[in-house]
C-alpha cells in the first residue's frame, strides 16, 4: 500500500543509519557505548526502523503505559524461556515489551535493540528492511499487544488509555427527532490541507454542522419521508492519551502522483479539548491537555526518516542544557561571520557524548564539523596546526593514542552508572547516578522491597503544588534512533511546516500525575544487572586492548658494533633478537622497569632502557628512558616500539655513540678507477658483503654507513683508507635527485654529514681528482677551486642497455649491460662501452645503432650517434637496445616501410639523404624490398597504422613533403590515385565501419592538377536514389562538376559528369 513512501533517506543529516544498520564501530567489535550525558537511551536502527523507534519511545516515556506494562504479573504473562514448548501459554509480545522497556530504564548503553520484540510480531528481516508508516504501525502494535493480553488483568490497557468516542448525529428539523452513531477511535486524523492549526481542524470537525438539504435530504423514520436535517459530530469520551495523526500525504489525482503537504500547521502546548465535546460532560480540568511527543518525519513523499520529540515528563534523563548562541557584534568581521566555537570545548562535549571508550580520530573530526559546521582545515587548522598535534598540546585534556588512532578524554568524565552485580561495582548496584548542569549529583536506588524507583531531577524539575507540571520549565528530548539529545521547548514551532513537519501529536492531560511508581518484575532487574556486568567486564576489555603497548626488547649481549654500517648488527645471523614485552601505555617507567627486571631475572650489572630504532644500516640507540611517574605514553613510547636494554655506556667492549646526531645514514658508494687503487681494501670487504655493481667503466660500488655527526674530513679520510686512493687527490661528488653536487676540501672541518640533507640510498661517487681515467669515463668534472663551496656537476643517469641482435651467438651469454653515465655524456662513447661489455669490440662500429623503445614496446629510431643524453628524453633506469644497422647523421633520415599485401608485422629500416626526392626514395625501396620496376607509389602510414595519402610530387624533396624520422611509408603497387577516388575510398570506409544506410547529403571542393573548381558530391543511400538537383550548386558555380551516387544494398556505383 505505501511502497517506498517512508524509505529513509541516506544522508548525514538523518540522524539515523541507513538501511542496511550498518556502523563503522561494528567492524572495529566496540563494546556498546554506555549511555550519554542524558542518561537516556536511544534505540538501534534495524534497518529503515525509525518509524517503530520513535513509537516506543513515545510508548516508554508515557508513564501510564510504562506503569500497565510493568504491572502485568509474570503468573499471566508465562515465563520466556518456555516459549518453545507445546502447549505452553506464553504471552511473548508483552513480555518482550516488558525486557524493552527495563533495558531502556535500567541498561548501561546508548542504544537498545528491538529485535527480540519484532520477532515476537512474527516479522522478518525482509519486514524491517521495509519502512512502514508509523500511524499504521500504531493500530498493528495496539491491535497485536490487546491480543496478546486477552485473558490478563491488562485486557483493557489499550482501551483505557487510547480509545475515546464519538458520536454522530443527524437532527431532523421537522420533528426534532436525532439519529446517533457512537464509533471509538484510537486516534484522531486530521487533514492539514485547508486547515491553519489544530484547533481549526478539530473546529471544522466537530464544532461545524453539516446541513442536508435537496438532493441530499435525510429519511426520517419518524416523519416516514425525506427530509432537512442537520448533521454533526461531537466527543463523548476522551482517552488518557489522546493522540492526533496528521494527513500529510495526499495524491493528486490531476497529475497522477503522490505528495507531501508542506504547509504550516499549527499545534499548541496546551489544548482545551470541552469546545468539541458534548455540553456539560466534562469539566474544565478534564478536558485541558498538554503536549509531551511529537513524531516528526523529515523527508518527501519517496522516502525520509522518523524522530521524536519527546517531554521528559517522569524526569528519567538529565537535561544538560543548551549553550545560547552569542550575540553578534555589529562591529565584526569583515565577511560577518562568527568564530568557530572553541574546539577543546567542542571535542570535550563530542567525546563526552561517546562514553568512556572514546572515538576514533575519523569519527571525532567528523562530528566536530557537524557540530562546529565547519571541517578542521578549514576552521581550525591555521591557528591550532593539525589535529594530532593539537590534541598532543592538550594532553592533560584529551589521550590520544596515534598507533590505534583513538582518542578518549584522560580527565574525569560524567558518567552514569546502573545495576551491577555485588562483585563488579557494589557501590552503585542498586541505583543509577547522573549529574545535571548543575553539577549536582542525583541518585536512583532500588528500595529493600526491590522496587526500583525512576530517577527524579532536581528541584528545578519537579512538579507544582497542585500537581500540574511548570509548561516553561519542562525538559524535551530529540529521540533519533541511537542518538538522544536535549532541545528546548520553542524548537517545536519549527515542526509546523516544510520537509521536516510533525506528523504524530501526543497529548496527556494536564491534571495527570507527573511522578510515578511502581515495580519492575524481579527477573528483569536480575537480566539487566547480569548485562551491565557483562558490558562492564567488556569495556574494561576493550579498554586494556586500548591502551596495551607491544614493546620489542634488544637485548646487548645479542648484538654487536658493526664499525662498516656504524650501527648495531645482530651477533647471530640465525632468528630474531627481538623479545617482545605486552603492558599498559598507562603505567609508568619505573613499574616498566620492574616488569622488564622480572622478565629478566639472569641480567648481571646495571640495567638502562633506551628508546632504538631499526634503520637500513642497522640499529641505532637514542635518548635513555629516565625513571619517573609519567606514562609511557607521555614518555614518547608508541606500539611497535623499540627498545635497546643495556648498561647505558657499551655493547661488547665497544662505546656506542647514541642520539639523533650521531644517526648512520647508509650512501652506496661508487668509486671510479679502482683498477689502479692499490688500497689494501676494497669494495669486496665493503658493509653486509655487498656485491659489486657494474659502473661506467667497470667501477664496483657498494653500501657503507657513516654518523651524521661525521666531518667531511674523517668521511674522506675513511674513504681513502677504504679506497687505497690518497686523500689528496680522491674527489667526492654527491648524487640526490638526479642532481650532484662537488665535496669541497675548504669546510671540510666544519661540515658534517648530516648538514648535506643526505638520506639513506643517496649515491657518493669517488674519483681521482684533474686525472686522465675521470675524463675517459665520460664525467665532465670542474675544478672545485673555480666554484663557490658546492659546484654542480652533471647529473648521472643509470641506463640498462640490452641486445637486440639477431644473431645472439655474436654476443656474451648476459646480453644486459648496466651503465651510470652523465647526462652529457655522447652516444657514440655509451655505444662504444656497450660493445666493449658484450665483447663485440672486434665488429664494426658502424654496424650497430642504440634504439628506444615507445610505451608499446615499438623500437623507435636510433639515437644520432653526435648526440648527449640530455637531448634524447632519457629518464633514470632507461632502457635501451643494441640494434644492427647505421645510426643517420644530422643530414640523413632514418625511415621504415611496409609493403601493401605484405605481412604488416614486416617492417624494413633503411637511411636516406634528406635531400633526396620521392622518386629516388622509391628507387631505393624497390632495391631495399627487392621488388621489379613497374607502377609504385609511396603513401603515408600514421601513428595508428591507418595508410594515408600518397606522395605525389616525385620531384619534390623528403624535406619538402614533411617526411621526418622515424616515418613510416608503404609501397602500395599501382599508380597514385586521384583525390576524387580518395574521397570515395574514404567515404566508404568511413561509413561500412559505422553500419550507416544512409548519409545526408556532403559536398567536397577540390583542386584537381590541371582542373579549378571541380565539385564531387558524394551521397551514400539505402535502397533509394534521390534526386539531389535542387541541393546542388547552380550551375554557374559548378561548370565540371563530378556527382557520384552510391547505393550500399546493391554495391553500386553511379558516376556522372554534369
Amino acid at each position: 500500500m505505501f511502497g517506498d513512501l517512508f524509505v529513509e533517506d541516506a544522508g548525514p543529516d538523518s540522524g539515523g543509519n541507513s538501511s542496511s544498520g550498518r556502523r563503522p564501530e561494528a567492524a572495529r567489535n566496540l563494546p556498546p557505548a554506555p549511555r550519554e550525558l542524558t542518561c537516556l537511551c536511544g534505540i538501534q536502527n534495524l534497518g529503515a526502523t525509525c518509524y517503530l523507534n520513535s513509537l516506543l519511545q513515545t510508548l516508554f516515556h508515557t508513564p501510564e503505559m510504562r506503569e500497565a506494562i510493568f504491572s502485568l504479573k509474570p503468573e499471566e504473562l508465562g515465563d520466556l524461556a518456555d516459549k518453545d514448548k507445546p502447549g505452553a501459554k506464553v504471552r511473548v509480545i508483552p513480555l518482550q515489551l516488558q525486557r524493552l522497556f527495563a533495558q531502556l530504564l535500567l541498561l548501561d548503553q546508548q542504544a537498545v535493540s528491538t529485535a527480540a520484540l519484532t520477532d515476537s510480531f512474527g516479522w522478518t528481516h525482509t519486514e524491517e528492511g521495509h519502512q512502514h508508516d508509523v500511524q499504521e504501525l500504531s493500530r498493528i502494535l495496539f491491535g497485536a499487544l490487546e491480543c496478546s493480553l486477552v485473558g490478563t488483568m491488562g485486557h483493557d490497557l489499550i482501551s483505557r488509555l487510547y480509545h475515546g468516542t464519538v458520536v454522530n448525529q443527524i437532527t431532523c428539523r421537522d420533528c426534532g427527532r436525532r439519529n446517533e452513531r457512537e464509533e471509538t477511535f484510537q486516534d484522531l486524523t486530521m487533514a492539514v490541507h485547508g486547515n491553519r492549526g489544530l484547533e481549526e481542524a478539530l473546529s471544522s470537525y466537530y464544532c461545524e454542522s453539516e446541513e442536508m438539504e435537496g438532493d441530499n435530504r435525510y429519511c426520517c423514520d419518524e416523519c416516514a419521508r425525506l427530509v432537512c436535517a442537520t448533521k454533526s459530530a461531537k466527543l463523548r469520551t476522551l482517552p488518557t492519551i489522546l493522540t492526533f495523526s496528521l494527513l500529510r500525504f495526499s495524491f493528486d489525482f490531476v497529475k497522477c502522483e503522490r505528495y507531501k503537504e508542506t504547509g504550516r500547521f499549527t499545534f499548541p502546548r496546551l489544548l482545551d479539548m470541552r469546545p468539541y465535546c458534548e455540553m456539560g460532560l466534562l469539566g474544565r480540568e478534564d478536558c485541558m491537555y498538554e503536549l509531551f511527543s511529537v513524531i516528526v518525519h523529515k523527508g518527501g513523499c519517496h522516502g525520509g526518516h522518523y524522530h521524536a520529540l519527546i517531554c521528559d515528563v517522569s524526569h528519567l534523563g538529565v537535561w544538560t542544557g543548551l549553550i545560547d548562541e552569542e550575540p553578534k557584534v555589529e562591529n565584526g568581521s569583515a565577511h560577518g561571520q562568527d568564530e568557530c566555537p572553541d574546539p577543546v570545548e567542542a571535542c570535550r562535549s563530542i567525546l563526552n557524548e561517546a562514553g568512556n571508550c572514546g572515538l576514533s580520530l575519523d569519527v571525532l573530526c567528523r562530528r566536530l564539523q557537524e557540530k562546529t559546521g565547519t571541517s578542521w582545515n578549514k576552521g581550525h587548522r591555521a591557528r591550532y596546526g593539525p589535529v594530532t598535534k593539537f590534541l598532543k598540546s592538550h594532553a592533560n585534556i584529551f589521550d590520544y593514542n596515534a598507533a590505534k588512532n583513538w582518542v578518549s578524554l584522560s580527565t574525569g568524565v560524567a558518567s552514569t552508572s546502573f545495576p551491577v552485580s555485588g562483585d563488579a561495582e557494589r557501590s552503585t548496584s542498586n541505583g543509577c547516578a547522573a549529574v545535571n548542569e548543575e553539577g549536582n549529583e542525583r541518585a536512583c536506588a532500588k528500595s529493600a522491597d526491590s522496587a526500583l524507583e525512576a530517577p527524579h531531577v532536581t528541584s528545578k524539575g519537579d512538579a507544582d503544588a497542585d500537581g500540574s507540571f511548570n509548561m516553561e520549565e519542562r525538559q524535551w528530548f530529540d529521540f533519533d534512533d541511537s542518538r538522544v539529545q536535549p532541545v528546548r521547548e520553542q524548537e517545536l514551532a519549527q515542526q509546523f511546516e516544510g520537509r521536516e513537519s510533525a506528523y504524530m501529536l501526543f497529548y496527556r492531560p494536564r491534571r495527570a500525575k507527573k511522578k510515578w511508581s511502581s515495580e519492575i518484575p524481579q527477573w528483569l532487574v536480575d537480566e539487566v544487572t547480569i548485562l551491565n556486568t557483562e558490558l562492564i567486564a567488556l569495556r574494561k576489555q576493550h579498554e586494556q586492548q586500548l591502551h596495551t603497548l607491544t614493546l620489542h626488547l634488544h637485548l646487548s649481549p645479542l648484538y654487536a658494533w658493526d664499525a662498516e654500517a656504524g650501527a648495531l648488527r645482530p651477533a647471530s645471523p640465525h632468528g630474531d633478537p627481538a623479545l617482545p614485552l605486552c603492558t599498559d601505555a598507562r603505567v609508568g617507567v619505573t613499574q616498566l622497569r620492574s616488569e622488564i627486571e622480572q622478565l629478566l631475572e639472569s641480567w648481571e650489572g646495571p640495567l638502562a632502557m633506551s628508546l632504538a630504532k631499526l634503520l637500513p644500516a642497522g640499529l641505532h640507540i637514542y635518548e635513555p628512558l629516565q625513571d619517573g611517574d609519567r606514562s609511557l605514553s607521555e614518555a614518547g613510547l608508541k606500539d611497535g616500539c623499540n627498545l635497546f636494554i643495556w648498561d647505558g655506556n657499551q655493547v661488547g667492549g665497544v662505546p656506542i655513540a647514541t642520539g639523533k646526531e650521531n644517526e648512520p645514514v647508509l650512501l652506496d658508494l661508487v668509486v671510479s678507477g679502482a683498477a689502479e687503487a692499490d688500497g689494501p681494501r676494497g669494495p669486496s670487504s665493503c658493509a653486509g658483503g655487498s656485491q659489486p655493481r657494474v659502473g661506467l667503466d667497470s667501477s664496483p660500488s657498494w653500501q657503507r654507513g657513516f654518523p651524521k655527526a661525521l666531518l667531511l674530513g674523517g668521511l674522506r679520510s675513511a674513504l681513502a683508507a677504504e679506497t687505497g686512493i690518497p686523500a689528496q687527490t680522491l674527489g667526492l661528488a654527491l648524487s640526490q635527485g638526479g642532481r650532484s653536487v662537488w665535496l669541497e676540501r675548504e669546510r671540510e672541518d666544519s661540515v658534517t654529514v648530516g648538514s648535506l640533507g643526505v638520506v639513506d640510498g643517496d649515491q657518493l661517487m669517488l674519483f681521482r681528482e684533474c686525472t686522465q681515467d675521470a675524463c675517459q669515463s665520460g664525467l665532465k668534472l670542474e675544478n672545485p677551486s673555480d666554484k663557490g663551496q658546492q659546484s654542480s656537476v652533471t647529473p648521472s643517469l643509470r641506463l640498462n642497455i640490452k641486445s637486440g641482435l639477431l644473431d645472439e651467438c655474436r654476443a656474451q651469454k648476459s646480453s644486459t649491460v648496466e651503465l651510470t653515465c652523465p647526462v652529457d655524456t655522447v652516444v657514440s662513447t655509451i655505444k662504444s662501452l656497450v660493445l666493449e661489455k658484450m665483447h663485440l669490440e672486434a665488429e664494426a662500429a658502424d654496424g650497430y645503432c642504440l634504439r628506444m623503445a615507445d610505451s608499446t614496446g615499438r623500437l623507435l629510431s636510433p639515437m644520432r650517434e653526435d648526440a648527449m643524453l640530455c637531448d634524447a628524453g632519457l629518464q633514470q633506469d632507461a632502457l635501451l637496445t643494441l640494434c644492427s644497422g647505421r645510426a643517420p647523421t644530422s643530414g640523413e633520415l632514418f625511415l621504415s616501410f611496409t609493403v601493401s599485401g605484405g605481412p604488416d608485422s614486416l617492417e624494413l629500416d633503411f637511411v636516406v639523404p634528406q635531400t633526396s626526392t620521392i622518386r629516388e626514395c622509391l628507387k631505393l625501396v624497390l632495391n631495399k624490398a627487392n621488388v621489379s620496376a613497374g607502377d609504385w607509389h609511396l603513401r603515408r602510414v600514421n601513428w595508428c597504422g591507418d595508410v594515408g595519402e600518397p606522395l605525389y610530387n616525385q620531384d619534390a624533396t623528403l624535406q619538402e613533403q614533411g617526411v621526418q624520422g622515424g616515418d613510416v611509408l608503404q609501397l602500395t603497387e599501382g599508380p597514385p590515385p586521384t583525390k576524387v577516388m580518395l574521397l570515395f575510398e574514404k567515404l566508404c570506409r568511413t561509413f561500412l565501419k559505422k553500419g550507416r544506410d544512409t548519409c545526408s547529403l556532403s559536398f567536397y571542393r577540390l583542386n584537381e592538377r590541371n582542373e579549378e573548381n571541380n565539385i564531387a558530391c558524394v551521397l551514400i543511400i539505402c535502397s533509394t536514389v534521390v534526386d539531389i538537383k535542387d541541393s546542388m550548386p547552380s550551375k554557374k558555380s559548378r561548370p565540371s562538376c563530378a556527382r557520384v551516387m552510391i547505393q550500399i544494398c546493391h554495391l553500386k556505383m553511379y558516376m556522372q559528369m554534369i
